[in-house]
């Protein structure tokens, strides 16, 4: 791995990290009974999880065991994507993960050498194609690659 991917993958999971975190403080309201909103959370605790795992390996110079990781968090955001069918409830917890998400697709598109598209290309377009992320975020958002 290069350093600048190991600098832009970097930056992206310390973002995802903190999107997480402020989704997970967010106004959301918790019915503690409903199923859905307890499996939503449940997946948005694995992607932190995983996303830290991965910051800690690269820290530490073992940049072999990242691919796995990286395809578990992409898998993970997938099933969260698709699980949107209480929009008022995704909308508020999800609002930042879902914007930092988009920002990383968005530098997979426009460099087609990153790191990112080189391990797991497939699911990338996957995830991109996915309708339900377009419509969680407006266009308009200001993000900063």
């Amino acid at each position: 791995m290069t350093t600048e991917q190991r600098l832009s993958l970097i930056l992206i999971l310390k973002n995802t990290l903190s999107a997480c975190e402020t989704s997970l403080k967010s106004d959301a309201y918790y019915d503690k009974d409903d199923r859905y909103q307890f499996t939503v959370t449940i997946l948005l605790l694995r992607i932190y999880e995983q996303a830290y795992a991965i910051l800690t390996l690269l820290q530490a110079g073992l940049d072999s065991s990242i691919p796995p990781i990286v395809r578990i968090i992409l898998e993970t955001s997938i099933d969260l994507i698709c699980l949107g069918k209480d929009p008022k409830f995704l909308n508020v917890l999800l609002k930042e993960y879902v914007k930092q998400e988009r920002k990383a697709l968005r530098i997979c598109k426009e460099n087609p050498n990153h790191l990112l598209n080189q391990m797991y290309t497939e699911d990338v377009i996957r995830f991109a194609n996915l309708d339900r992320l377009s419509s969680l975020i407006p266009e308009d958002t200001n993000l900063v690659t």
